[in-house]
């Protein structure tokens, strides 16, 4: 994981800020859904993909199949 050495308050209802910087890098726009996952003691978040774990099943099944030939 990579630091960007930014820090940001939690405000009185639980909310962060992501910095413009990070926004723009990662493609993130207002209104765009996000996951969160808990890792012992993280707190990720990641853009939701509806199809994203189905795209990647998809892509290790050909995979396999390629490999079967």
């Amino acid at each position: 994981m990579k630091s960007t050495g930014i820090i940001r308050p939690l405000d009185g209802l639980g909310r962060v800020l992501i910095p413009k910087e990070i926004r723009r890098t990662l493609n993130l726009h207002e209104d765009d859904p996000m996951e969160i996952f808990v890792e012992g003691d993280k707190l990720i978040l990641s853009k939701y993909f509806p199809m994203g774990r189905f795209v990647e099943e998809a892509g290790e099944l050909a995979r396999c199949l390629f490999l079967l030939q």
